[in-house]
């Protein structure tokens, strides 16, 4: 009986001590997951962009939803029953995979449009960056997101602000 109670309080000791770094792991986690969520959103325009032919947008909504679709609808021209270019080709929630506690703050519009060549379009004020925090979290363990889509190209790109290692890939 004495064993247990030791193995008990043993066992109690250890979670107090992992407990807030577990914690720091799992926020940082959902941090990372919006920020993917929005880095694919945006290639999925950029590829939806190239494969129709069309201007495609992604939209981000002020809940961070996000919605991709067509900036000139193009009905059923083939005769599928499918539009060929339709207002919204997907979305996702806000709230998918994340925390209530995760800001996004972003830089230009709410949108940015793809030609069919997979660049970004020509139009002035376009989103040019996204930056993920949690505040709830400690400043000493939060890594922040950023992503970022360099003016006139197609590419985007997700990193880390907190890296000052020039070598290393994670640094924006």
């Amino acid at each position: 009986m004495v064993e247990l109670a030791i193995v008990m309080g043993v066992i109690a000791i250890v979670s107090a001590i992992a407990f807030p770094s577990f914690m720091g792991m799992i926020g940082n986690a959902q941090i990372r997951s919006v920020g993917e969520s929005f880095r694919n959103g945006l290639q999925l325009a950029r590829a939806e962009a190239v494969t129709r032919n069309q201007q495609v947008r992604f939209k981000l909504n002020a809940d961070n939803s996000w919605e991709v679709g067509c900036v000139t609808v193009v009905g059923d021209i083939d005769g599928d029953g499918v539009e060929n270019c339709p207002a919204i080709i997907t979305q996702k929630s806000g709230k998918e995979g994340s925390s209530s506690s995760i800001v996004v703050t972003r830089e230009g519009s709410d949108n940015v449009i793809f030609n069919s060549f997979g660049t970004q379009a020509s139009v002035a004020g376009q989103l040019r960056e996204l930056n993920i925090d949690n505040p709830s979290m400690s400043a000493s363990i939060v890594r922040k997101i950023q992503v970022f889509l360099p003016a006139g190209g197609g590419t985007v790109r997700m990193c880390e602000p907190a890296i000052t290692e020039p070598t290393d890939p994670r640094k924006c």
